[in-house]
């Protein structure tokens, strides 16, 4: 991410993704899949225990909050994160890798560009003196030249 659109997202009150965070955090959670049941959050087999949602005042409670809570925290397991987190890099380094081919075709065109104007300027002077050669010739009583487009 560019530091000006580092600091727009930080003024947004976003923090960075540390994605090298995210990756050890992965490293050190329980592997997933996970699920939920009920406020309960655990791995499938035997719905081995991982955590339990409570409310904001830390209490136990078996709402449909907390159920949704715990659904979504068990569907963001780590196998999960470790995917995102891969295809985020991956996009990453495709915007990269196009802004570097951007940037050389942009390269480029200035190259042709300059080639082009070089020609139309070697194009005009040749034109010019095409148009003095005939009128010498003209003057000398040499009938006219084909003119040229």
């Amino acid at each position: 991410m560019t530091p000006t659109k580092a600091a727009a997202t930080q003024a947004k009150g976003i923090e960075m993704i540390d994605i090298n965070k995210l990756r050890r955090l992965v490293q050190a959670a329980t592997p997933g899949p996970w699920v939920s049941h009920g406020r309960y959050i655990g791995t499938p087999r035997h719905m081995s225990y991982i955590g339990e949602v409570r409310d904001q005042c830390g209490n136990w409670s078996d709402t449909e909050k907390s159920r949704s809570d715990a659904a979504y925290i068990a569907a963001a397991n780590p196998a999960v994160i470790n995917e995102l987190l891969d295809r985020l890099e991956a996009a990453e380094s495709a915007r990269r890798d196009d802004y570097q081919n951007w940037m050389t075709a942009l390269d480029r065109n200035a190259e042709l560009l300059a080639k082009l104007e070089a020609a139309e300027k070697e194009r005009d002077a040749l034109r010019a003196e095409l148009e003095t050669e005939r009128m010498r010739l003209t003057a000398c009583g040499v009938v006219a030249l084909r003119r040229m487009k």
